[in-house]
């Protein structure tokens, strides 16, 4: 199945690219407006603890953030811990933050995605 023109969303500047004060590279990727995009951070946004992966660490994704963004946000599982992971594409890095509690994990990716932690 492929996306029409149609169901195709050129985005504006990648606002979610934002990590540590760093902008992000120009967006380059289609939107297809299937997976929610972060908010901007929010005054008093709190920085998680990114983390080095290790290798083969391989956990079930449970949500994700939208791939036209050059940051994209993972919520994993393993277990019945929850990570969040960022990829930041145009550095070619990925990092992981967590693990928590499934309660705490649904809470740190609500306030990711609206901006309140990157």
């Amino acid at each position: 199945m492929t996306i029409s023109e149609a169901h195709v969303r050129t985005p504006g500047p990648a606002v979610a690219g934002v990590v540590s004060g760093q902008e992000a590279a120009p967006v380059s990727w289609p939107c297809p407006g299937l997976s929610p995009h972060p908010l901007p951070p929010t005054a008093g946004v709190v920085e998680l603890d990114w983390r080095p992966l290790a290798p083969g660490d391989a956990r079930r994704v449970l949500a994700h953030t939208c791939s036209c963004r050059s940051t994209v946000f993972e919520l994993r599982s393993l277990g019945g811990r929850l990570v969040v992971r960022r990829t930041v594409r145009h550095l070619g890095t990925t990092h992981h933050a967590g693990p928590w509690t499934r309660r705490e994990g649904e809470r740190w990716w609500l306030r990711l995605l609206t901006g309140q932690a990157r």
